[in-house]
């Protein structure tokens, strides 16, 4: 079972498209929770994605988390993500399983900080690097001291390693 894995030979985003992701206009925001907005991305890097990253491409958009974040799962299965600005030199991105729950969870589930977890793996996730996590499998971000930001990129397919990304050229 996949929880997170490099995604390393995946082009890397060019600096162009990595313009300034805040955009004032409300209705660019896609998602929004407290310490965290997804907005959508611009038409170029969209098109960018589709033709380097896949084409089953469910949810794209500029992630901005300006505070850690508790253990949740997401409603999108998987998140293919290519970490910007880390948002510091110790943010953790953890995956954690609660006692007596299976490790793959409903979506859209919320845990307070003072739940007991089990700890089943953590990462400093490097920028520039794409990586995959496992959304249905409780996850933190915690270090957070600047703004983290990302392109996330959200597939609901039940192995996006198989149906979606090639395989790596060796």
């Amino acid at each position: 079972m996949i929880l997170f894995q490099y995604l390393d030979w995946l082009p890397k985003i060019p600096p162009e498209l990595l313009i300034d992701p805040y955009v004032p206009d409300e209705s660019k925001i896609g998602f929004q929770d407290t310490g965290y907005t997804r907005w959508a991305i611009p038409k170029e890097l969209e098109t960018w994605l589709f033709s380097n990253i896949s084409q089953e491409v469910g949810i794209a958009g500029y992630q901005i988390i300006s505070q850690d974040v508790n253990a949740h799962c997401d409603r999108r299965s998987w998140a293919v993500n290519y970490i910007v600005d880390t948002g510091g030199t110790e943010v953790v991105t953890s995956l954690w399983q609660q006692p007596g729950q299976p490790i793959i969870r409903q979506p859209s589930i919320k845990i307070p900080a003072y739940a007991k977890l089990d700890c089943i793996q953590s990462h400093c996730i490097e920028p520039g690097r794409w990586h995959l996590l496992n959304t249905h499998v409780l996850h933190s971000v915690r270090g957070i001291r600047t703004q983290r930001s990302a392109v996330t990129v959200g597939l609901n397919s039940e192995d996006p390693l198989l149906e979606i990304f090639p395989e790596p050229v060796k």
